[in-house]
Order: structure tokens, then C-alpha cells, then sequence
């Protein structure tokens, strides 16, 4: 009997509907079924002929088109992948989770501690972001909807004087 925790299905219920949207707006597919498996977690099967006959480089393209961060495992922090123009595709997947994330980042205590803001932080890849954010919260007692507000300020401001790699 698998039981998965309540805050957890719900990043897994925004994750599908921004895979299911990529999915099927980007690359057309229309028979999918999306499946929960218990341990292993939410899975989508592609049901289209067209789906079913890519070989794993065609399978891997569209796992990398989906990928929205870089590095990862142990000796490396995921960093999330900005550019500027964004993609239209993140664009959309941004539409689709920014209405939930703040409440999010309340339920789960995301930005309340040093310690949680810093893992959030470590996925922004400008070092420069990342201390002047930590700077101004360490001693303050924000709430996660403007810290939020602060990420965003400080990436616009990041991204209108360099152009992200």
C-alpha cells in the first residue's frame, strides 16, 4: 500500500500538467497515461505509433527539451538553465506552476530557514544572485511571498544587464 504525502502529490500534479502540455502542444502527442506506480513515482506512458517507434537518441532529445536544469549527483548543485528571450515552452511551464509555487514554498517551509532558502538558492547559477538574496534575508524576517518577489526582482535585474548562458 503505497502512501504518498498530501504536499508532495501536489508538485507531482503541477509536474504532470506541465508534461502533459509539453507533450502534447510541443511535440503533438495525443494518447498519453499517466500512471502512479508507488515507489517509483508518477511515470507517463506515450502511447502514439509515432512515440513507440523513436529510437533512444529521438527519446532522449525530448528528455532534454524537457529539462529545464544542469548538473546534479553529488558533486554538483541542479542549476536551473536561463536564457534570455526564455523558451516558449518554459514560458508555459512558468504560466502553469507560478500560481502554485508560493503557496508551495509556504506549505513546505521552503524559504523559512537559512538553511532551506540556501538549497533554493543553489539552483539559480549566478553566484552574485545567489549572495546578494542571502545577504538581504539572513537578517530579516521575510515571508516566503516576498522572497519569492525577491528572486524574480533579482533575476529580471540579472538578466536585463547580462544574458544568461
Amino acid at each position: 500500500d503505497a502512501k504518498i504525502c498530501p504536499l508532495c502529490w501536489k508538485l507531482m500534479t503541477v509536474a504532470i500538467k506541465v508534461l502533459d502540455h509539453a507533450l502534447r502542444n510541443d511535440f503533438g502527442f495525443k494518447h498519453l497515461l499517466w500512471v502512479y506506480s508507488g515507489r517509483r513515482g508518477v511515470h507517463c506512458w506515450v502511447c502514439d505509433d509515432r512515440a513507440r517507434k523513436l529510437q533512444d537518441s529521438g527519446r532522449a532529445a525530448v528528455v532534454q527539451y524537457l529539462s529545464a536544469y544542469t548538473g546534479g549527483g553529488a558533486e554538483k548543485a541542479q542549476k536551473v538553465r536561463l536564457r534570455d528571450p526564455i523558451h516558449p515552452s518554459l514560458a508555459q511551464a512558468l504560466e502553469i506552476v507560478e500560481p502554485q509555487f508560493e503557496q508551495y514554498c509556504e506549505e513546505q517551509g521552503l524559504l523559512e530557514t537559512q538553511d532551506r532558502w540556501t538549497q533554493i538558492l543553489a539552483m539559480i547559477p549566478e553566484a552574485s544572485i545567489r549572495q546578494e538574496l542571502n545577504e538581504q534575508w539572513r537578517n530579516s524576517s521575510r515571508n516566503a511571498a516576498a522572497k519569492i518577489a525577491d528572486i524574480k526582482k533579482a533575476i529580471r535585474k540579472n538578466i536585463s544587464q547580462t544574458k544568461f548562458s
